[in-house]
């Protein structure tokens, strides 16, 4: 996945900067400011998930989905630039062979993510998503340093003045032990607490929409028929109580789903057998209210095959659309990623609004 990290106004990429104001690169100051074109709209997202919920694992494997590929409208999400295609090509092998070999690291330095939305070869819309550091959700106290502290105010930043906001929580087990039901219970009043500040402290006048993402579905179910089977509307709800009653509450909220997602694909995860000893790791905290989870890998031999990310992007980029003020030159937009949803089998589970928000 190609990770784009703005600093001051340049734009980083895996440690080289392009020079965005077109002084030292007239093409390429051109280039990247091709979106303040006011026929580009912005959509910004943000992300609420504690450490390893399986944020990175769908962030890189946006790439192996909906990026990169068509919708049944024809409208497609990409890189913008050739260039970074063939980075991401790149960057996706790479992937393949960390997730079969040892997993996925922790996150460390929160990259921003930018893609586009085309409609044939015009970049109708920039979508924009900032990473986001489990650490700090779980791990940042009342006293803790000054630095995180200031980590966790940065953070909050990147929540308060988006349009979606999606919320990471990792599947339960079908048949929890005690200790995987009260990490269960902690990862729920984390992910409330963060999604409850972030929508108190809102910035922008228009009401969130907000999706509950499901994760690592693909790590207990063997089928989507099976997850679904197991995982009726009901029982997501109820599973996601103290959330789906905020949402339901909240005059911040305007739209909301569950949206149950896999990274690898159904049938593609095995566990880890043998700890890796990352280079320069970051150090485990002894306090960790979450204790040692397991580590799942992509089986060998096999493509991670994600499963409804792209009905999470569609739905994120039609919410993100349909909270603009101004919507004469998006609404073409909209219809066509309102049926874009309705074409294929897709699972959400509708909590609020019903997606035709004007």
């Amino acid at each position: 996945m190609r990770l784009l990290e703005e600093r001051d106004g340049r734009l980083s990429t895996n440690g080289d900067t392009a020079d965005l104001d077109g002084k030292n690169d007239t093409f390429a100051g051109a280039f990247f400011h091709k979106e303040d074109d006011m026929s580009v709209c912005e959509v910004r997202a943000g992300c609420i998930g504690r450490g390893r919920a399986g944020k990175t694992a769908l962030f890189r494997s946006l790439s192996e989905g909906p990026v990169g590929d068509f919708f049944p409208s024809g409208l497609h999400v990409d890189a913008g630039d050739p260039r970074e295609v063939a980075q991401m090509i790149r960057e996706a092998e790479e992937t393949q062979h960390i997730l079969q070999t040892f997993g996925l690291p922790p996150t460390r330095d929160a990259a921003q993510i930018r893609y586009y939305l085309y409609d044939g070869d015009q970049q109708r819309v920039v979508y924009k998503m900032r990473e986001v550091i489990g650490q700090i959700l779980t791990h940042t106290l009342p006293h803790s340093t000054t630095e995180q502290q200031a980590r966790y105010d940065q953070y909050l930043r990147t929540l308060v003045d988006t349009q979606v906001l999606w919320t990471v929580i990792p599947c339960p087990p079908p048949d929890a032990s005690p200790l995987d039901r009260r990490r269960y219970s902690n990862t729920l009043r984390i992910t409330s607490a963060y999604l409850r500040e972030a929508l108190r402290l809102r910035t922008l006048s228009q009401p969130a929409a907000v999706v509950l993402v499901i994760s690592k579905l693909d790590m207990l179910f063997a089928t989507a028929d099976e997850a679904r089977t197991a995982l009726t509307d009901a029982t997501l709800r109820s599973a996601l109580g103290p959330l789906v009653h905020l949402i339901d509450t909240s005059s911040h909220v305007a739209d909301a789903i569950i949206l149950p997602v896999t990274s690898f694909g159904f049938g593609n995860a095995v566990l880890r057998e043998e700890k890796y000893d990352y280079e320069d790791p970051p150090p485990e905290p002894t306090d960790d209210p979450y204790g040692a989870e397991p580590t799942w890998l992509l089986r060998e031999g096999t493509i991670a095959t994600p499963f409804n990310l792209d009905t999470l992007v569609i739905w994120t980029l039609l919410q993100g659309l349909l909270s603009q003020e101004d919507q004469s030159e998006t609404g073409d937009l909209c219809r066509m990623l309102h049926d874009d949803l309705l074409t294929e089998d897709r699972w959400f589970v509708t909590l609020k609004g019903d997606g035709s928000r004007s």
